[in-house]
């Protein structure tokens, strides 16, 4: 499935579409997009995650059609 992960701070952006499992959650597709390893200062235990604005859990299933 075909999802979009991004990040953003004052100064810097990412948006990147990815290929994902069917089954992923958000902080599978955080992973698998390579975020991680461009920005290490990211800490997924401190920084809130969500779908469009809206805080969620990492454990929370992404889908393509743009919900929860």
């Amino acid at each position: 499935m075909n999802v979009g992960v991004c990040y953003a701070e004052i100064d810097r952006q990412l948006w990147l579409r990815i290929e994902v499992p069917e089954d992923s959650t958000i902080e599978d597709a955080i992973k698998l997009s390579g975020v991680l390893t461009q920005y290490p200062d990211i800490n997924l235990t401190r920084k809130k995650v969500g779908i469009f604005g809206k805080c969620a859990a990492l454990s929370t299933p992404v889908n393509d059609k743009g919900s929860m």
